[in-house]
């Protein structure tokens, strides 16, 4: 698989603890390891001149307008782990190994997905896309037979497929008509076709179709509106 440079942590965030110990249902207050040092210092000192030790709701009304920041912070740091991992493995590594080396971030989607607010829908779709690009390699130089290519990942794309697939559903009821999908389903489809060349079929297909759909609905009613102008 091709080098990848990991962006090295931004120095203002603090160290993120592992998605499984967040709390749920997730309060406010929850999301305080994940907000830049700078911001926490200001809710931190305005809580402290305006509530009293006891009282935490204050300090949950001051954080709620962070946590765009906080989910795009744990966003960037799942996405930098997993760019590492899919680093680490070694050149003759096959399609299967980077799948594996992948998997055990799947637990972090689920995280992202209980932050609330708006957005959060689009950044675990984006964060899910990226993460299945770091599974793939050079295939015309790996070995991508048998259980060393395609066999053995079927369950990761198959997992991977059905996440997408939600979380399209949840971009599309949040985000409605505004949110195009022409260009995504396009570059998911030539990914898809490339890798079919090499026998792998798994690549997001029920994802795809779902889109497909879309884009073709999205379309007609362009096409709808023109003619309405004529």
């Amino acid at each position: 698989c091709q080098a990848r440079d990991a962006p090295s942590s931004p120095p203002s965030l603090l160290p993120l603890t592992p998605s499984p110990d967040l709390p749920a249902p997730f309060t406010p207050a929850a999301y305080i390891p994940y907000l830049p040092l700078s911001t926490l210092s200001t809710i931190l000192t305005t809580a402290l001149l305006t509530c009293p030790p006891s009282t935490t709701s204050h300090l949950e009304s001051l954080l709620a307008p962070h946590l765009s920041t906080a989910r795009s912070a744990f966003k960037a740091q799942v996405l930098q782990a997993v760019r590492a991992a899919s680093d680490a493995v070694p050149d003759q590594g096959t399609i299967d190994d980077y799948a594996e080396a992948v998997r055990p971030f799947f637990k972090d989607v689920e995280a992202l997905r209980r932050f609330p607010g708006p957005g959060t829908a689009q950044d675990a779709f984006e964060m899910v896309v990226r993460m299945a690009e770091c599974t793939l390699c050079d295939l015309e130089h790996s070995d991508v037979d048998g259980s060393a290519g395609g066999g053995g990942r079927d369950g990761f794309d198959e997992e991977m497929d059905e996440v997408l697939r939600e979380l399209a559903a949840e971009r599309r009821e949040e985000e409605g008509e505004a949110w195009k999908v022409g260009k995504l389903v396009k570059d998911l489809r030539r990914t898809h076709d490339a890798l079919e060349e090499h026998g792998i079929d798994g690549w997001f297909p029920k994802t795809i179709a779902l889109l497909e759909g879309w884009a073709k609905e999205q379309i007609e009613v362009i096409t709808l509106d023109d003619s309405d102008e004529e």
